[in-house]
């Protein structure tokens, strides 16, 4: 198998990829997304306390089925009423575009949204155009270093560029490492953005949080076919008996405790402020 980037891509760029994702962060961060609360706690409401003008500019690149920024965005519009927004939106799987599209259509007129249905490298999103950009777990496809320039430029003199991705020794680290063994050429994953920003004297400030969850004993067989069929990008299916008990035992394994009532996990998301 050649490249995992692709892979991940046209795995996300089906209707079943969505399906398992969509199943699968509801595993991770419960079904109302544990992740957007820490998002618009420690980083996105600051911002928002601390902006002047009368127009907050956003943009999402890879913003999936654009549920995060819209849970987001209706939050930020509940606490700053007279704050104007602008989103631009980035991603390239149709399947998951549709769905944001229709998101969309039900945000009110207090913010103008303009969205793209490609990769980033592809869209005309022009530098110094937002006040905060957010990729949330979307970096791994990346590839070029004019990619990285590019993501660093977009941010104005008052925002940043939010970057939430897997921590290298965590549980989604430890799963894609195992599941994606066979791909000669590896996701873009934190360790290497990490390199090439510091190469390339981009600074940026690094912070963690640690989301833990539990999965009953009566849903674990539910919850490992969705962890690990995203894992795998839809290989897991496919797996023999004995491939199959495997990964079990594995993703068993990497819970930090286990009793009569189920498996508990715990996931740390790095955030970074470029």
């Amino acid at each position: 198998m050649a490249s995992a980037k692709e892979k991940y891509l046209a795995f996300l760029g089906s209707p079943e990829g969505c399906r398992i994702y969509k199943q699968f962060k509801q595993f991770l961060y419960g079904p109302d997304d544990a992740l957007v609360d820490v998002l618009y706690r420690d980083h996105i409401e600051p911002r928002l306390t601390r902006h002047t003008g009368g127009l907050f500019r956003l943009a999402d690149i890879g913003g999936g089925d654009g549920g995060r920024i819209t849970a987001l965005l209706n939050r930020a519009h509940a606490d700053f009423p007279k704050l104007h927004f602008s989103l631009s939106f980035v991603e390239p799987s149709p399947a998951s575009f549709l769905t944001a599209q229709e998101r969309f259509r039900a945000l009110g007129d207090w913010v103008d949204v303009t969205a793209w249905n490609q990769r980033f490298e592809e869209t005309a999103l022009e530098q110094e155009s937002c006040d905060l950009a957010l990729l949330i777990h979307s970096i791994y496809t990346f590839s070029c270093d004019a990619t990285i320039q590019r993501l660093a430029g977009l941010k104005a003199d008052v925002g940043g560029v939010l970057v939430v991705a897997n921590d290298p020794e965590g549980l989604l680290m430890k799963l894609n490492s195992r599941m994606q063994a066979g791909f000669q050429e590896k996701r873009y994953e934190l360790a290497a953005f990490l390199a090439d920003l510091s190469r390339l004297h981009i600074p940026f400030d690094k912070t963690e949080s640690n989301i833990g969850f539990t999965v009953p004993v009566h849903a674990f067989d539910a919850f490992a076919q969705a962890i690990l069929t995203m894992t795998s990008m839809g290989a897991y299916p496919a797996f023999s008996s004995e491939e199959k008990e495997a990964a079990h035992a594995f993703l068993k394994g990497l819970s930090v405790a286990h009793d009569a009532q189920g498996w508990t996990y715990e996931q740390t998301e790095v955030f970074l402020a470029v």
